[in-house]
């Protein structure tokens, strides 16, 4: 196994010279403790914590060969990068863009780092993260979804330490996977393959800035933990759709309707201005009044008919209907 692959996969890529200068290789990592670590120079605790788990799910792994590592199971694939990189590239040098793609990837491994993610691989500007391989946890599509808030949330501080708007989109779809070293005899890196892994990318590529998309698996798993809005992404089968996640409740089920008649979209439910422009569509969806004649003036400007009044209240209604769609 390569130990610089396997721990840049963990995000802690950072001590890959120290495990080789130190002659850790595969069979040594078994012997590893909190103490042996620490004399490494890992003072983190964390790192040291996450390095442990990681080698206890490596000893647990069946030694076999190539054909046998891979198996199945559930992952969160995490795809992000950043928003009009082919422009950014075109409007300053390529020496500039690669501070800001740098500085970029950096923040991104450290947040997937931070909620028990792998980095998978950085694709020019983007990057592709696991949650659930090599390390599953129980609440991996959680952890996905913290760490792409986490990233959205510092993007206004790249923006301003580049002193330009810089903007990200994240994809994230849940399911399951093959999971696997993968390669020749020159190279090998553990990835994870499968239809899962399209769909997150799709899923970026069609987010908009400061968007995270989830997949519908993904959305009915955090049913209750966050406020989703209907993407309405639809592909080749139902499980391509998306949805656009709205805001984090952080470790809370969504809000009750408040006493201003506010009520949370989560769980299928429909904001105020959702709920007007139903109304408003109901209304305009009822048959309409017998028409009356209208009557004559006598004096002064000619009163306007019913049926010229009601035009000019479908054109209103019309124009409050377009005003109240959702905004993110």
């Amino acid at each position: 196994m390569d130990i610089r692959g396997w721990l840049e996969r963990l995000g802690l890529g950072q001590y890959a010279d120290t495990f080789v200068a130190n002659h850790i290789d595969a069979t040594l990592l078994g012997t590893l403790t909190a103490d042996d670590l620490r004399e490494l120079g890992i003072d983190s605790v964390g790192h040291r914590k996450r390095l442990l788990a990681a080698i206890a799910a490596f000893e647990q792994a069946p030694a076999a060969g190539p054909a046998a590592e891979a198996d199945r199971r559930q992952v969160a694939v995490l795809f992000a990068d950043l928003c009009g990189f082919t422009e950014l590239s075109a409007r300053i040098g390529a020496e500039d863009v690669r501070i800001v793609v740098e500085k970029f990837l950096a923040r991104a491994d450290e947040v997937v780092a931070e909620f028990g993610g792998s980095v998978d691989k950085h694709i020019g500007d983007a990057v592709m993260a696991l949650f659930g391989a090599p390390v599953a946890h129980e609440d991996d599509c959680w952890r996905a979804v913290s760490a792409a808030d986490a990233l959205q949330r510092s993007m206004p501080a790249l923006s301003t330490h580049f002193g330009r708007p810089l903007a990200t989109h994240v994809g994230i779809a849940l399911g399951e996977v093959v999971a696997g070293e993968i390669g020749g005899s020159v190279r090998r890196d553990y990835t994870v393959l499968g239809d899962t892994v399209n769909l997150a990318a799709r899923l970026v590529a069609v987010a908009g800035p400061g968007e995270i998309l989830l997949s519908d698996p993904a959305a009915r798993v955090l049913a209750g933990r966050v406020r989703l809005v209907d993407a309405g992404l639809r592909g080749a089968t139902a499980a391509c759709i998306g949805c656009r996640l709205v805001r984090r409740e952080r470790g809370r089920s969504a809000r009750p309707a408040s006493r201003s008649g506010r009520r949370s979209p989560g769980r299928g439910g429909l904001s105020r201005g959702e709920r007007a422009a139903a109304r408003i569509r109901s209304d305009r969806a009822r048959p309409p009044a017998r028409k009356a004649r209208p009557r004559a003036r006598t004096g002064g400007r000619a009163g306007r008919s019913p049926v010229a009044a009601r035009r000019s209240s479908d054109v209103g209604s019309r124009r409050a209907a377009r005003s109240l769609e959702p905004v993110s």
